[in-house]
């Protein structure tokens, strides 16, 4: 039986009620939580327990701090003389758990909880969507001019058609995720001037929308590469894959990077500094060299493989077959050295071979 569970969490964060909610839920069914990470979090099984979590915010908090600040190990000594436990950090929300149900409440002052919340979201949350946003609107600009002005021409590639979409997705989840965050915030601004609490947040519909944006991701992504199969261009497909991959281990190495600065107690600026220079390189050899290969390997011109060379030139092994027409095909005549190559482009609807 595994002591250790990893679990996607969509959880917004902000939304500290619903993390305090889902927590308390997966104690009493015998799992505590050890890490929140920014794309995993980490579970580890214990006996089924009735334990209270508390988010609380601290602006101060960040990924590349060598350690806690000073202003969080006071947290953490306040709230242990209350009867709370340090649980992990996530962003800049700080989580404590108690097994005591009467233990006096983290946070009392709502306006204050509000502020201190709004301040940890212009440290890592609005900026990071920001980014993205305009990010998805400037590689949509393209393909939405496109659509209205010459949609035929959104065809052409498989590429350009399923990345624009794709931008176009992104838009529109990063424009409903910073409206739904300011919509709250002025509910719950609201509320309190009301003698209320911070406004509540409808975690489970929030949820839904965050599986189903990364559910529709994935179609896109599948259904470009049954195009560039369908379509004969095996190279591109593959490519494609080996890119996604390549992009999933340079953030794996990146994190790593930054946790193992962390571990060697590097300064905030050393460590953001050679985690970009990291990022940069990195980027540059894995992304770069996977350009080179394809190139090289003849992934996009379809080689057939196996080469020789004759008089400084390049010939094939094994020639392809299935070109329309070839040179022996119009002249009748049968060449020693031959070279073919293949390069499709278009698109499914919109195909364009080169022979």
């Amino acid at each position: 039986m595994k002591d250790l569970k990893y679990r996607w969490n969509p959880l917004c964060l902000y939304d500290y009620r619903g993390v305090e909610e889902h927590l308390s839920a997966m104690a009493a069914k015998g799992w505590r939580l050890e890490k929140a990470g920014n794309t995993l979090w980490k579970y580890r099984r214990a006996g089924p327990a009735s334990l209270r979590y508390a988010v609380t915010y601290n602006a101060g908090a960040s990924q590349f701090n060598p350690g806690p600040t000073e202003g969080q190990e006071s947290l953490a000594e306040l709230c242990a003389a209350a009867g709370w436990e340090k649980v992990s950090d996530w962003a800049q929300a700080q989580i404590f758990s108690t097994e005591d149900q009467n233990a006096v409440p983290l946070e009392t002052d709502e306006a204050l909880r509000l502020e201190n919340i709004h301040r940890s979201m212009k440290k890592s949350f609005l900026p990071g969507n920001i980014v993205l946003l305009a990010l998805g609107l400037l590689m949509s600009y393209s393909f939405l001019g496109t659509l209205f002005v010459r949609p035929l021409r959104v065809f052409e590639s498989n590429a350009k058609m399923f990345t624009g979409m794709l931008f176009l997705l992104v838009v529109l989840l990063e424009i409903y995720t910073l409206v739904h965050y300011c919509r709250w915030r002025k509910r719950s601004r609201r509320s309190i001037e009301e003698g209320g609490p911070c406004a509540p947040i409808n975690t489970r519909a929030y949820q839904r929308l965050n599986r189903a944006g990364l559910g529709l991701v994935g179609i896109l992504v599948v259904l470009y590469l049954l195009m560039e199969l369908l379509g004969g261009s095996r190279g591109m497909a593959f490519f494609y894959v080996v890119y996604i991959s390549l992009f999933a281990l340079l953030v794996f190495l990146v994190r790593g990077t930054t946790a193992l600065l962390r571990k060697l107690k590097a300064s905030k600026s050393i460590n953001i500094v050679v985690t970009l220079v990291v990022d940069f390189l990195l980027a540059f050899a894995l992304v770069g060299g996977l350009s080179f290969g394809a190139i090289r390997s003849g992934w996009f011109t379809g080689g057939s493989g196996e080469t020789y060379e004759y008089q400084h030139m390049e010939f094939d092994v094994h020639p392809r077959e299935d070109v329309p027409l070839t040179l022996s095909d119009m002249t009748g005549e049968f060449y020693q050295h031959t070279k073919r190559t293949y390069r499709s482009e278009g698109s499914f609807f919109l195909p364009k071979r080169f022979y």
